[in-house]
């Protein structure tokens, strides 16, 4: 199976694209790059490029085994690049979407890590007094099933998110589930913005028609929810009933100010300036988003904990009064 992260995919992409823009022919740019790259997976795309385009065919044609890890927009932006003459500058753009996506998970990853620190610890900590009052056996079962419960939540998540990247029916409800939540709401919005900005921007200043580039940037939102409502736009906006804002004023996933400033695009004739401009907002917001989020999740956790150690002392102060009454007793 053919994988590779976000960050190693982002930084191929940046090279061959600036290589390209020197002046060197595609071949030379792929040589040049092969012969000095050594991450494996990076490798083995590099191989599989050079593969293609020796024996007459396109870079996006060899990046159709990589959906795994690639986006299936990506080959499409690509291609758009290869038919227009472009493809330097779109290898460079396709390397921030990457970018954005592996800063995206660095955010999450780092900003989980204090809060999966105080969990473990809570796990491991808050049992202490069984461990006096009972021996290591009883401190073991009352460990174990917590871990086990962890391990069994980070599975289903991961089946989960595996599920939503299907094209089910699951997937669509997933992604409606997604925005109606108040927290992940915003940030699922801002984030579907962002990445339907930057690649519909992409796909006009690349010169492919309106309707064609709603199609990649449905393609490429991330949300089916909001995709499948760009997709119904496309008939009015095809027969001039209604103008790009217009349509996303209408869906009612859009905010006001983005559709303004698709609107003042459209008017002035540089619909891809503003809509780079739209996307640089609506990433900065969605990272800021992200970021609260994250801190809340300390907090919430260490009050959790107290809230299990208070209940834990209630017990073991019940249990010595209960002792001590039976003593009395006798």
């Amino acid at each position: 199976m053919r994988r590779i992260q976000a960050k190693y995919a982002g930084l191929l992409f940046r090279q061959i694209g600036s290589t390209l823009s020197a002046g060197l022919s595609l071949v030379e740019t792929l040589n040049l790059i092969g012969s000095s790259i050594r991450h494996p997976g990076s490798r083995r795309l590099i191989s599989d490029l050079k593969a293609s385009v020796e024996s007459g065919g396109l870079i996006s044609e060899a990046l159709k085994p990589w959906r795994q890890s690639i986006p299936e927009v990506v080959p499409a932006l690509i291609g758009l690049g290869e038919e227009t003459g472009n493809l330097d500058s779109t290898l460079l753009a396709v390397s921030e979407l990457f970018d954005f996506f592996h800063k995206i998970r660095q955010r999450v990853i780092s900003g989980l890590l204090y809060p999966v620190f105080i969990l473990v610890f809570g796990i491991l900590a808050l049992p202490v007094p069984v461990l006096v009052t009972k021996g290591i056996q009883a401190y073991i079962a009352t460990v174990v099933p917590a871990f086990i419960m962890g391990a069994v939540l980070i599975i289903f998540g991961s089946i989960l998110a595996r599920l939503a990247r299907t094209d089910t029916p699951f997937a669509t409800f997933i992604s409606g589930f997604l925005l109606a939540i108040p927290v992940t709401g915003k940030i699922t919005r801002n984030l579907t913005v962002a990445r339907f900005a930057r690649v519909l921007s992409m796909a006009v200043s690349s010169g492919t028609g309106m309707i064609r580039s709603l199609e990649l940037a449905a393609a490429a939102c991330g949300n089916r929810v909001i995709a499948a409502n760009i997709r119904k736009m496309i008939p009015e906006i095809q027969a001039g009933r209604l103008t790009l804002a217009e349509s996303l004023t209408k869906s009612g996933y859009f905010s006001a100010i983005f559709c303004q400033m698709v609107a003042v695009g459209e008017r002035s004739g540089d619909l891809d300036h503003m809509l780079d401009k739209a996307e640089q907002m609506f990433r900065e917001e969605a990272l800021t988003s992200v970021d609260r989020a994250l801190k809340l999740l300390g907090p919430i956790v260490f009050i959790v904990i107290a809230f299990y150690l208070g209940y834990q002392i209630i017990q073991a102060w019940g249990g010595i009064y209960s002792q001590y009454d039976s003593l009395s007793g006798m």
